[in-house]
């Protein structure tokens, strides 16, 4: 999580506290609460907090250049 810190910094000129949930539909409650300010989600993680909430908004869409997920 260190270099995406970093590149938060660099990028925006803030320092943040970075935090790991469990699941997307928690991150997307800390931010319908103002708890959280931003978040970090895979697609379908992205699709079952916006159920909940309407309001939350797509800021970016980063695609990896392998696409197919792969568990281990």
């Amino acid at each position: 999580m260190e270099p995406f810190k970093e590149i938060m910094a660099s990028e925006t000129g803030l320092k943040g506290e970075l935090r790991i949930f469990a699941d997307g539909v928690k991150l997307g409650d800390e931010l319908s609460q103002d708890k959280m300010q931003l978040g970090v989600f895979n697609g379908y993680e992205f699709a079952w907090a916006r159920h909940k909430d309407p309001q939350l908004v797509v800021m970016a869409v980063a695609v990896n250049q392998d696409r197919h997920l792969h568990v281990l």
